[in-house]
């Protein structure tokens, strides 16, 4: 005999699980770019909070689906960061395919003279990052 249990709504379940996972979610992507990007380490070559915040909103919705999209899923991947005219550019590439796969350049605008002094101005000067898992969140 089939189990009588009371009716619910699905929806309010539905929902109330739904603003607990993207809470959770965004604290998770919160700590995941500050574990890649070293902000939780102190170190003249960490990316500063402020920038990490301002990074975090696009991660996942901008940045994650073009990097699946140029090399795929699985891809352990490098990443500079270096300031350009009123603009900090993150650079990200695959090091296996550095000849068959072209980097995937971003460009942030809108960071504050403050936040742009933590990031050098030659390219040849930013330091590799390693970014592994880079999108198991998503």
């Amino acid at each position: 005999m089939p189990r009588q249990d009371p009716p619910f709504r699905r929806e309010d379940k539905r929902e109330e699980k739904s603003s607990q996972d993207v809470a959770r979610l965004k604290s998770s992507i919160s700590a995941t770019l500050r574990y890649f990007f070293g902000g939780d380490r102190i170190s003249e070559s960490s990316v500063p909070e402020t920038f990490l915040e301002q990074l975090e909103p696009v991660w996942d919705r901008k940045i994650v689906p073009l990097l699946v999209d140029a090399f795929g899923s699985k891809a352990i991947l490098h990443t500079i960061f270096y300031a350009g005219d009123d603009e900090v550019i993150m650079e990200v590439w695959d090091p296996k395919h550095v000849k068959d796969i072209e980097s995937q350049v971003f460009k942030f605008r809108g960071i504050s003279p403050m936040d742009a002094r933590h990031f050098v101005t030659k390219r040849s000067q930013a330091e590799v990052m390693e970014l592994r898992d880079w999108n198991s969140l998503f």
